[in-house]
């Protein structure tokens, strides 16, 4: 299956274990970081589904932070 926001969106709905949500949020940071297209079926589920990765992460992890900043830069374009 190919990478999109969708893709992403499946699994960040699913994804309950924490160390497979800090894995699942490194990936999208990558995703985003490398310039790749943010359309989606809903990019504010894309949003909501993203709160539990923050809740679960620890606090200190910059990669949460990253990830939100990307994802901010690329709406904002």
């Amino acid at each position: 299956m190919a990478k999109d926001m969708d893709y992403y969106l499946a699994l960040l709905a699913k994804t309950t274990d924490t160390k497979e949500k800090l894995t699942l949020g490194q990936d999208l940071l990558s995703y985003l970081q490398e310039g790749s297209s943010i359309e989606c079926q809903d990019i504010g589920m894309v949003v909501d589904s993203l709160l539990p990765y923050i809740q679960s992460s620890n606090f200190k992890d910059i990669r949460v932070f990253e990830l939100i900043l990307s994802l901010c830069r690329r709406v904002d374009q």
